[in-house]
């Protein structure tokens, strides 16, 4: 399971590496990877009885005719609805990777890395659930973020008390039942980093060629590439 990290020594690779004007693809993973990829978050789809079931956001986005791109918006998809926005619709989880997402990108990443057992990960000191003497390192865009340590397959679930996983089950998309994910993962060698904003519906990837034609492969995860210069915006909207 991650553990917490007092020394927030394993962080400082990365804030050092990112961009400080926090604006960009820069600003969230950092140079020097080949590849650069954003993953979207599903829109959620509620049912009277059931589970929530997900729907791929640029498959939702092209059903009302919104523009489908690599820097989509979730409001360019609610004007394009003009109003008639299926109801049972709900807006693509914010600050945290969808479970299903989650999972997927774990299997796909841990293929990609020699030290799938030996990963970090940073999350926003202001999420709740993760408490614990941890060390604590300041990203871009001023995130104070606290640093864990385990398997790649914890990244994949929601931390809960002291920063460790917890079980919660089959949940919201969002995955807030048991806390959030965390918003930065990379593995000891470095081979690849994933980073997100708390304002973020997708998250941000730097790759290898091989790991990104994996990761468009994969049949859960609705991808675009980017470049590392693009600019990024707040998706509270």
């Amino acid at each position: 399971m991650a553990t917490p990290t007092p020394d927030a020594t394993p962080g400082f690779w990365l804030r050092d590496a990112l961009d400080p004007e926090g604006h960009t693809v820069a600003g969230f993973v950092p140079a020097g990877y080949p590849f650069y990829a954003r993953i979207l978050n599903p829109v959620g789809v509620e049912g009277f009885g059931s589970e929530p079931r997900r729907l791929a956001w640029s498959e939702a986005a092209a059903s009302v005719g919104a523009p489908v791109y690599p820097w989509m918006q979730w409001h360019e998809t609610v004007l394009a609805a003009d109003g008639a926005l299926p109801r049972e619709w709900t807006s693509p989880a914010m600050g945290d990777l969808d479970q299903v997402r989650a999972r997927a990108l774990a299997e796909v990443l841990e293929q990609h890395t020699r030290t799938p057992e030996e990963c970090f990960f940073a999350q926003w000191d202001g999420y709740a659930p993760v408490t614990g003497n941890n060390g604590v390192v300041t990203f871009p865009p001023d995130r104070e973020m606290k640093i864990l340590a385990g398997p790649l397959s914890d990244g994949a679930q929601p931390t809960g008390n002291s920063g460790t996983p917890v079980n919660s089950g089959m949940e919201h998309p969002s995955g807030a039942h048991g806390g959030r994910r965390p918003l930065y993962w990379w593995p000891q060698d470095r081979a690849w980093c994933m980073g997100q904003d708390i304002y973020a519906r997708s998250v941000l990837l730097g790759v290898s060629g091989p790991c990104l034609k994996d990761l468009f492969a994969h049949p859960d995860l609705d991808i675009f590439s980017v470049r590392l210069s693009d600019a990024v915006y707040p998706e509270d909207d």
